[in-house]
């Protein structure tokens, strides 16, 4: 084990733990849903048809446009997640929003007739920009107008709304009639090849949304892109073979245009992947974070077309899955909330010409921002009050895993602070989501303009009010989880101070034999804790040791390179294990493993394998030891709360570790898996350990007492009595 002053200086260059600490701000409207971690986690799919008929308006632009049939067909995909007593919905819809009243009714049809509660539901729009206008200022705008030429509406004769609603609501119920078991798999896929961010920085200083070609007054492109794919893979366990995946990927849907229904190119992603993984597998895909990205590449005249995006966009997902990591403990559990945000203000006056100037928003005549304007102002009399609500939900899939929905278009760097703060390895953030209250720019869009900014409801920092809401949401999933860990009672029974040597780092017992490590030296005492022998270890490149282990006369100890006067110097880092005797403590034979453990810490030899702790990527290696060979074989992975792993112990299928530095502190139990996957393990149990002489070091079991360990603390060592600890 390292010293305390050696961790913290390495913390911030190895590991940057000062970025887990986000402060979580707690808002109104909070609900909470029940949670299971015991029961089988269970996933249903289903894919309906939500494709108006020929002549039903298409949405996406500011003039009236009209279908004149399908290119493809419109689907709403719904999943259905299930355990214990938790169900909860994500429902993908191929439109360009989600109207309130639609999606307050679907769902609240769901919780009637499914028994999902509506606050489990969260319905979500593709953005395609060949779906139909069903609803919203421009729609009402069309309809009247058509009603006061013909007396009634010729292109509203089917009552869309109801339809998507129906539909909505048939769709969750087909995926719950299909729930059965499945594995999880979660992970990033890159894609840089297709999403650009449209807003330019020009040399006279203002940001403009769109240009041209090799514009010769752009100087810098404003803002980045996302290129992660977020996946979510479910595999059935009855037949061991893929059934749907939640892909997540920030780019606006609009690259296709004309006058035909098309689900733009999600559609093509689609029809690669089943392909690739067979006809009945269903991808649901939402549409992250992508209010200021596009696909347009301004650098060259070639522009990608709908198809040739998917088709790069499914062989990036392709190449990804078989590296998606398995979640070993599915947690179901939902939180939902809605946040108030301030909305722009405009006097009646502003509200009066806006109203006229309607009645020329598809005339390009016109200037652009102007419409637009006039547009939004109109869009804006929907909301109440003051205020926009936004709601947003968060899905925990597992102690790793997390969805987070959105409403509106929300801007990329928004989605990537959400991912960056997220406790969750992976977080897949979806948009346009229970509402569509036009674009959500940062307060710097805010302050350089352009079309999003115009086109907003919320006024300046609603969208950094709501990315706070959803950290704080995932936070609290992450801290549920945690809270449902059993905390076994513990005793301290016995410190014991050393009269001489010490116990800095950890130690290893026999029945007739203890023995300690510190920074430099091992020492061996006698059973009653009297000193034998003190000897300073000494191996070229290294200045530090960590726990040990003892086992069939042979200490096993962890050697790193440390920092020299307080200064930390990477190109020195250097991870050795050494094989001791233990009754003179001469090396016998050591390996190096820097190429896999930067930082090593504790160890600990089982009879078979060797456990490496590793400072820099919280994890427990695993060595199997064959004729003289270390082979690594494996990795466990720990919540990064528990941060270090102080000292290892493995008995059976279990294993024990002692942590420090993190907001989960003490002796946790793991349950060893059949096979070491590298995906994050949660702990079982807890026993608190008390820091009554520093903070916590290394330990082991007491021989003859299996419900007891003595703890290192520097000059004194603990004996404590561990309730529930194997057979008392």
């Amino acid at each position: 084990m390292c010293s305390l002053t050696v961790r913290l200086s390495i913390v911030l260059s190895l590991l940057g733990l000062s970025g887990f600490a986000l402060d979580a701000s707690v808002l109104a409207g909070e609900q909470v849903v029940d949670r299971s971690t015991d029961s089988q986690f269970l996933v249903g799919t289903a894919t309906v048809d939500i494709t108006p008929p020929a002549g039903y308006r298409m949405s996406g632009y500011f003039h009236e446009r009209l279908s004149k049939g399908v290119k493809d067909p419109l689907l709403s995909k719904a999943v259905v997640f299930s355990q214990g007593n938790t169900l909860a919905a994500l429902v993908l819809c191929d439109i360009i929003g989600l109207d309130r009243e639609v999606s307050s009714h679907s769902r609240k049809l769901i919780e009637e007739q499914l028994g999902i509660p509506a606050a489990n539901v969260s319905v979500a729009a593709t953005h395609t920009h060949t779906g139909p206008l069903y609803w919203g200022a421009l729609r009402d705008h069309f309809h009247h107008a058509a009603v006061a030429r013909n007396g009634v509406d010729p292109h509203e004769e089917f009552d869309y709304p109801k339809f998507l609603t129906e539909q909505i609501v048939s769709a969750v119920k087909l995926a719950k009639q299909e729930l059965q078991a499945a594995s999880v798999f979660a992970g990033y896929g890159h894609e840089d090849r297709i999403a650009f961010n449209r807003r330019f920085v020009m040399k006279n200083g203002q940001v403009k949304t769109w240009v041209g070609i090799n514009h010769p007054d752009v100087v810098r492109v404003a803002g980045p892109i996302d290129p992660e794919i977020g996946l979510i893979r479910f595999n059935s366990l009855a037949e061991n073979k893929p059934l749907s995946a939640i892909i997540s990927y920030a780019l606006h849907l609009d690259t296709l245009g004309g006058e035909k229904f098309s689900a733009d190119y999600p559609f093509y992603l689609q029809r690669e992947l089943s392909k690739q993984l067979g006809a009945d597998f269903v991808s649901l895909f939402g549409s992250g974070t992508c209010g200021d990205i596009n696909h347009v590449d301004t650098a060259t005249k070639e522009r990608n077309k709908t198809e040739k995006i998917g088709v790069l966009l499914a062989e990036s997902v392709g190449k990804a899955m078989p590296t998606l990591k398995p979640v070993a403990k599915p947690s179901l559990a939902v939180k939902q909330k809605v946040i108030h945000v301030q909305k722009q203000q405009y006097s009646a006056e502003q509200i009066a010409q806006a109203k006229k100037d309607m009645d020329q928003v598809g005339d390009r005549s016109v200037p652009f921002p102007r419409r637009v304007e006039a547009y939004k102002i109109v869009a804006l009399q929907d909301y109440a009050g003051e205020t926009v609500p936004l709601e947003i939900h968060a899905f925990r899939l597992g102690p790793e895993l997390a969805i987070v929905t959105l409403p509106g278009e929300v801007f990329v760097e928004l989605g990537l602070q959400i991912k960056l703060a997220s406790p969750f390895k992976t977080t897949l953030v979806i948009e346009l989501a229970n509402d569509a209250p036009g674009y959500i720019p940062t307060k710097k869009a805010f302050v350089e303009g352009g079309y999003e900014t115009i086109n907003s409801r919320v006024a300046s920092g609603g969208g950094e009010q709501m990315t706070e809401a959803a950290i704080g949401l995932l936070k609290e999933l992450h801290e549920s989880l945690r809270a449902e860990i059993h905390t076994e009672d513990s005793t301290l029974v016995e410190p014991r101070r050393l009269k001489k040597g010490s116990a800095s780092q950890g130690l290893a017992l026999t029945e007739d034999q203890h023995f300690t490590s510190n920074s430099r030296t091992i020492c061996r005492f006698d059973s009653n804790w009297k000193l034998l022998q003190e000897k300073t270890i000494e191996i070229d490149g290294v200045n530090h040791i960590g726990a040990i282990d003892v086992h069939d006369g042979i200490i096993w100890a962890g050697l790193l390179h440390g920092p020299v006067n307080g200064k930390h110097d990477p190109k020195l880092d250097r991870s050795v294990i050494a094989k001791i005797r233990a009754t003179d403590l001469e090396i016998i034979q050591t390996w190096d493993i820097s190429k896999e453990v930067t930082w090593i810490d504790p160890v600990c030899f089982d009879g078979t394998h060797l456990w490496v702790g590793d400072l820099s990527d919280l994890g427990i290696h695993r060595y199997k030891v064959a004729k003289g060979e270390l082979i690594r074989d494996g990795v466990l992975r720990y919540p990064k709360e528990m941060h270090f792993s102080q000292g290892i112990r493995v008995v059976g299928n279990k294993l024990y570790s002692i942590h420090t530095f993190g907001t989960m502190d003490g002796l946790f139990e793991f349950d060893l898996p059949s096979q070491l996957t590298d995906a994050v393990i949660e702990p079982t149990r807890r026993w608190e350990v008390e820091e009554t002489q520093m903070h916590l070091e290394g330990f082991d079991f007491v021989p003859g007492h299996p419900d007891q360990i003595w703890h290192a603390q520097g000059s004194q060592v603990d004996r404590y009595k561990l309730k529930g600890l194997f057979a008392e």
